[in-house]
């Protein structure tokens, strides 16, 4: 990690005592805190793949997944508005600014991000695609909301061949879809943060595309429900993020019911991200540890 980041040299950690990670931290940004425990969280996890008789991960693929990570949670923190193309957002070292505590009065978290409950009797799909042009591969984040803003489920699925962020975005709508006939037999509002995605789904002429078969199950699937709507990023950061999730680790995986044990819903901050975060396979110790971070 140290040939992406800066990192405390290893021979630092010589002679501290039990209280070692605190010392470690002490005195760093808040970048570099958060740098040094995703590392640490990072190697414990390949620890324990090697401890269950279990391959350990490629180092570039560690690598890549701690950038991809921390680089998505610092924009989603510190720039919860950005409406970016998809690949094209700042990395942390560009946020390293944001990190620094500013004299200037705080904007509320609603301000800037909401998520709007559907109307009474129905529910709410949320989907977002992610795409790698480096591994050509991609993610499918999803959440189904009822009209109170308790998730019904949640998923994210790992798309290990993508050829375009478009597709990512198709696939996760088709996802979606298919997610949300399963789980709930009331009306659906749907929403995805791809304006392209929408108009190609809810156009009425023939689509002549190289996705046009993945258009056509989008149809098939919705059949009489809405048709999708676009939204701006910063309504539709908890998918977003599964998404990311899904693309990163390869994994696809679906959750039932409230994603945080202490919260019942994400109310109407999409910011809140922590708490989808607390239903992947990450150390919960670990991830208080972070959680004070951010």
């Amino acid at each position: 990690m140290k040939e992406v980041w800066r990192l405390p040299e290893v021979s630092s950690l010589n002679g501290m005592d039990k209280e070692w990670v605190l010392e470690l931290l002490d005195g760093r940004s808040e970048l570099e805190r958060m740098r040094i425990l995703m590392a640490l969280w990072r190697i414990w996890h390949v620890r324990n793949e090697i401890v269950h008789d279990k391959p350990a991960p490629p180092e570039e693929n560690s690598r890549r997944f701690l950038c991809s990570y921390v680089d998505s949670l610092t924009t989603i923190k510190y720039l919860p508005g950005a409406n970016d193309v998809k690949g094209k957002h700042p990395v942390a070292e560009q946020l390293e600014g944001c990190l620094q505590p500013r004299k200037t009065k705080q904007v509320t978290v609603d301000a800037v991000s909401s998520w709007s409950k559907p109307v009474a009797g129905t529910v709410k799909l949320n989907v977002d695609g992610s795409f790698s042009e480096e591994t050509g591969s991609g993610g499918a984040g999803m959440v189904l909301r009822d009209d109170t803003g308790v998730v019904i489920v949640s998923a994210c699925h790992y798309i290990p061949s993508c050829s375009s962020p478009l597709e990512a975005e198709l696939v996760a709508c088709r996802e979606g879809v298919a997610l949300a006939r399963q789980w709930s037999n009331k009306p659906c509002t749907m929403e995805v943060d791809s304006r392209e995605a929408v108009k190609m789904i809810n156009s009425l002429e023939m689509d002549r595309s190289s996705l046009a078969f993945t258009v056509q199950d989008i149809k098939d699937l919705m059949k009489l429900d809405p048709r999708f709507q676009a939204v701006d990023r910063c309504n539709n950061q908890a998918s977003h993020l599964l998404a990311n999730l899904g693309r990163s680790m390869a994994r696809t995986v679906t959750w039932v019911g409230t994603v945080s044990r202490s919260t019942a819903t994400l109310g109407r901050s999409e910011v809140n991200l922590w708490q989808l975060i607390r239903i992947s396979s990450v150390s919960s110790d670990w991830l208080d540890a972070i959680n004070g971070i951010h």
